[in-house]
């Protein structure tokens, strides 16, 4: 029973530590928004990198011309930017806080494009090109950021816990009394996998939402011109 209750807390506590990583992620991302909206010119060398790969996925979309290869090229670009922030989140879990703030810095960025050269308000701009697909794409981005930062933190506790092993008494005892007061990068790794399939999904609708239904609401809005 005491057993059960220790997984029980672990559980909890793995949880909790999963929400104040995303409340991270959402810092960053907010932070990104505001600095690519008020500040875009300061960061256009950042910026840009991302600007030529959304202008080839763009040209790649009129190309086809066609809604499944749409919803197939959006899908596939959003699935790697959150497979690449969880793997690549080990590394200290600096590669999907970086990602998550340029994320940011380019939605700010884009709207701030958009209102200046089609002279709409930035609301307007949300509400129809951002939102409807948004509400979908961002939490599923957001909770890849959050689960490769955790998997990070969680990779450097393991790599302490390994060190101080070292010099303590007891050896392998010692490191298992370690192993009790931290995050298992065993355990993060499992639940980024756990939560894999709920990420798939919503970038599903996400995609789907966006090439069938935002331009549609895009060139009812006027936004388009």
């Amino acid at each position: 029973m005491w057993a059960a209750k220790r997984q029980t807390g672990d559980y909890n506590r793995r949880e909790n530590s999963l929400l104040w990583f995303f409340f991270v992620a959402v810092l960053l991302l907010a932070i990104g928004c505001l600095a690519g909206y008020f500040w875009s010119g300061h960061f256009s060398g950042e910026i840009q990198p991302a600007i030529e790969q959304l202008k080839n996925i763009a040209l790649n979309i009129r190309q086809n011309q066609s809604v499944i290869s749409t919803l197939i090229t959006i899908f596939w670009h959003n699935l790697l930017a959150v497979v690449f922030m969880i793997l690549l989140g080990v590394f200290a879990g600096i590669f999907p806080a970086i990602t998550i703030w340029l994320n940011g810095l380019l939605m700010g960025f884009v709207v701030h494009m958009v209102v200046t050269q089609s002279h709409v308000p930035a609301w307007k701009v949300i509400v129809y090109a951002l939102l409807p697909h948004g509400i979908f794409e961002v939490p599923a981005l957001l909770l890849g950021s959050a689960l490769g930062i955790q998997l990070g933190f969680a990779a450097i506790h393991s790599v302490f816990r390994s060190v101080m092993g070292l010099f303590r008494p007891g050896g392998a005892a010692s490191q298992t009394r370690l192993q009790g007061n931290g995050p298992s990068f065993r355990l993060e790794f499992r639940r980024a996998v756990r939560w894999f399939p709920v990420l798939v999904g919503l970038l599903i609708i996400a995609a789907t939402i966006e090439s069938a239904v935002t331009p549609l609401l895009i060139h009812l809005s006027g936004i388009a011109g």
